[in-house]
């Protein structure tokens, strides 16, 4: 139950003294945003959810078997686009949902929009290598473990 209604309306709250009311020794003026318990804490996630650029998510050509560089350019600039590529290099660390559940789901959303970016942009023939409920940074070495290999034996051969 949320106290933000009270606050509006002009009735006290937690955080907000009723109007006319003394906070310390002094009247409190209508309008008045002196916190009453300076020990409330208010925290912010350090992980923010992050928006979804468009509903459209095929932007890019296809991953085949033949266009990897091609294809890796324009999808990490996607990336970079919808603030994701720390994500999908695996350098951003799920959070204790014991301590910031708030980060954790947004952690949850931000890899899983990852993932279904790199799932809608691959052909159905490259579907295979990036596995089931994996994390995006997971589907990204998975890919990047067939193609620079493939790509780099092509070029030897």
């Amino acid at each position: 139950m949320s106290n933000q209604g009270n606050a509006l309306a002009g009735a006290a709250s937690l955080l907000m003294p009723a109007p006319g009311t003394s906070v310390r020794g002094t009247q409190a003026p209508a309008n008045a945003t002196t916190p009453v318990n300076a020990n409330v804490v208010m925290t912010v996630p350090l992980i923010v959810h992050i928006l979804i650029v468009e509903s459209n998510t095929t932007w890019t050509k296809e991953l085949t078997n033949m266009n990897w560089n091609t294809w890796k350019g324009s999808i990490k600039c996607i990336f970079g686009l919808c603030n994701l590529t720390e994500y999908v290099l695996g350098n951003v660390i799920h959070p204790n949902p014991m301590h910031d559940p708030v980060s954790t789901k947004n952690w949850d959303f931000n890899n899983s929009y990852a993932a279904m970016l790199i799932c809608e942009n691959i052909s159905v023939s490259q579907k295979v290598y990036v596995g089931q409920d994996n994390k995006s940074y997971k589907v990204w070495r998975n890919l990047e473990a067939i193609h620079e290999v493939t790509g780099n034996m092509t070029i030897i051969t």
